[in-house]
This record gives C-alpha cells, structure tokens and sequence, in this order.
C-alpha cells in the first residue's frame, strides 16, 4: 500500500510541474503557440481572456473555438468539441488539462472523454488523468480511467492510482480501473502484484481479473492466482480459479492447488477448478488422480471431466473410471473418453460394455463416445449391434450415426 501511495503522489508533483508549465504566459500566435485559459461558453469572452493559439483545426473551428464550445450548457455542441479537441490531438492538452479543472462536473468529463478520443497522443496529460481519479463526482472518475485505458501502455505511470481505484465505490469506477490496467499491460503487472498480497480482499479480487484480463498478450505470474486459491473467501478462490483456466498450460505450477479445489465446498469454485485443470493438459494429471481415491462421487466426476483435457495419458484411469459405483461419475468418465476421441481406442471394449447401463444417461454418453472414437472404435460398436438388449442396439446404431463416415464400409 506504501509503495502505491508514495506513486501517486509522485504523479501528483508531476502533474503540479505540468500545471506551472501551462499556466505560463502564452507565446505570440503562430502556427506552433501553445495554450491559455478556456474561454467560457455561449459566445462571449471576458475582455481580458486570452484565446488559445490556432494550432491546429478540426471541420471549420479552430482549437480555441472548440474549447470554447467544451463549456457550452448545450450537450450536442459540447460532444462535438470532446470529439474535435480528441482528434486535434496533442495541441489540445493544455485546454484539457484544465477542462479537468473546471469548477463544472460536466466539463470535467468532457475534458476526460475526449482524451479517449485522442489516445495515447494524450499521454502528457496522464498526471492529470490519474489524480482525476479522486474527483469527488463518480462520472469524472469514470471518464478518466476509460481516457487512461484508450492510452493503453502510455497511461503506465497511472497504473499505481488506477490500483487504488479497484477499491471506488462505484462499480462502474473498478470496472473501467480493471479495464484499463488490463490495457496498459505488462508495465501494470507489478503494481498489481503488489495489489494482490497487500491490499485487501476487493482489490485483490480486481487485480486478479485485471492480470487475467492482459492474457495471451502479456502472461502475468501464476503466484498470485495460487496465493488466492487458499484464500477463505470464495470469491478469491473463483477469481484464482478464472485467471488460472485462461493460462491453460501456463497454469502447469498451480495443478496441485487446483486439484485440491476438485472438493471445494463452493460448486463455482470447484467446476472453474475443474475447467482450469482441463486446460493445463496432462501435466495435471497425477494431482488429479490423488485426488480420485476415497473421494466423495461428485469429485470423482469432476476428476473425470477435468481428465477430458489431458489426452492419451488419461485414458487407463478413465477406463477404470467406467466401472465406477456412482452413475455420474460413469458417465463422466464415458464423455472425458469421447472428447479425447481416437487416442481413447483402448477404453472401447469398456465403453460397448456400457451401452446397456441401466442408467440412461451413462449409456448415452458411452455411444456418443464410441462414436467419437470414430474408425478404430467401429468393429467394437458392430459388434454391439447383436447384444440382447434392445436398448443397447438402439444405442450401437447411435454411436455409428456418431462416427459418422467412419462408420462407412
């Protein structure tokens, strides 16, 4: 928390330096003058008010016109200077460093919106952007993230201030702070790290969505998302769990931690564990088949499920999995080995075995995986269609429906 306060700060003295810089007396007009105050709306200018030097244009209005028009109580003409001050680009900061001053919460978000229209050629006003985060008017604050988050990396010197905003009141303030860290990417990674083990639960949460948001462009460290998976609160563990499953095979250290959430009081949590195992791939596997013995059946079909994901190499405790007591875990098993499919040939004996289940959705399930098997699997489903049972055949001629041209002579 220290090192994030002491950040903003620093941002603040930065943007303090930038403001003895615009406040400055205005050089004489010319094709590259920089800026004055604002003028206020509805046309008419004080006597002494000094206009904005024409540095640019933008269809028919030059750069003080629009500043001006970014006062006017009219909202139409006020949209149209927050896009035209945005597309001027860098020649308006400085009348919209101090649109983000202005006494009106209106003008404030428009001075705010229109750097999201200018992007990351608004990056000098970045200081003044990140202490706009403390407007006392939500709307400013959200105005201001989204503008740091259409900078993208160029909006990193915010990341700390943006950290602290995952704590806002308004939830439309985290979300835009988790969006636009997730924008600025790799540079944001350490001031979310230090989020994640410092700060307490609301913020850690944010700061895991917004590592997990940076996937596949940057690969943010698996430790946090490991630290939150032991966490009491459920809503860590699911936050942990998500940012896990979007690593898939990047997520291989944390396979241990994830298989022990197999049997998570919370079904949330225990499923995106599952989801997040079958992703990391057959390096999880041994974690989940210790977790497999003396285990309640819901975990025991969870295990199964998550073994859908991790290739040949589950097939033999899949196949042992078909002759489970319990009829989910059964059929669970039965559709890991169909979403593996020809690798699975070795299971197909067993699977045929389970067309005449008396249980219907575990005999559905091992058609449909016999079927996926595809030709290997054939001559065993062939085979079936001479069981006694009438249901078993009907189920046989499913699975060859299933196999579809592999079931052709």
């Amino acid at each position: 928390m220290k090192r994030l306060a002491a950040a903003v700060i620093g941002l603040s003295l930065l943007a303090a330096g930038c403001d003895k810089k615009t406040s400055a007396p205005a050089p004489p007009p010319g094709p590259h003058a920089g800026g004055a105050p604002v003028a206020p709306a509805g046309g008419s200018r004080p006597p002494n008010a000094t206009k904005f030097a024409p540095v640019n244009a933008w269809q028919g209005k030059d750069l003080a016109q629009w500043a001006a028009l970014l006062e006017s109580t009219n909202k139409e003409d006020q949209s149209a200077a927050m896009v035209a001050l945005g597309r001027i680009g860098s020649g308006s900061i400085p009348a919209l460093r101090q649109g983000l001053r202005h006494k009106h919460p209106d003008v404030r978000v428009a001075s705010a919106t229109a750097f999201t229209v200018m992007g990351a050629m608004g990056a000098g006003a970045v200081p003044e952007l990140a202490l706009a985060l403390a407007d006392s008017e939500a709307a400013v604050r959200v105005a201001a993230a989204d503008a740091l988050r259409a900078m993208a990396g160029a909006a990193a010197p915010a990341s700390a201030a943006l950290v602290l905003s995952l704590a806002d009141d308004s939830s439309r303030v985290r979300e835009m702070a988790t969006r636009a860290l997730g924008a600025i990417g790799q540079p944001a990674v350490p001031d979310l790290v230090a989020a994640c083990r410092e700060i307490g639960r609301p913020i850690r949460e944010r700061a895991l969505v917004a590592l997990a948001s940076m996937l596949p462009a940057v690969t943010p460290p698996v430790e946090p998302f490991v630290e939150a998976l032991r966490d009491p609160a459920a809503s860590l563990r699911l936050a942990g769990c998500h940012g896990l499953r979007l690593m898939e095979a990047e997520a291989a250290p944390a396979a241990e931690a994830l298989a022990a959430l197999l049997a998570d009081p919370d079904d949330n949590v225990a499923d995106v564990a599952t989801d997040a195992l079958g992703k990391i791939g057959a390096p999880a596997l041994e974690p989940v088949r210790k977790h497999l013995a003396g285990a309640r059946p819901a975990i025991r079909a969870r295990a199964f499920k998550a073994m859908s994901g991790f290739g040949a190499s589950a097939v033999p405790a899949l196949k042992a999995g078909l002759t489970d007591a319990d009829a989910k875990a059964r059929a669970a098993a039965a559709t890991a080995l169909g979403s593996i499919g020809a690798p699975a040939e070795a299971a197909a004996t067993a699977l045929v075995e389970l067309l005449g289940d008396s249980e219907d959705a575990v005999a559905s399930a091992a058609a449909w995986a016999l079927g996926r098997i595809g030709a290997s699997a054939i001559d065993f489903i062939e085979g079936a269609l001479a069981l006694p049972s009438p249901a078993a055949r009907r189920r046989a001629c499913a699975a060859l429906g299933e196999a579809g041209a592999a079931a052709v002579p």
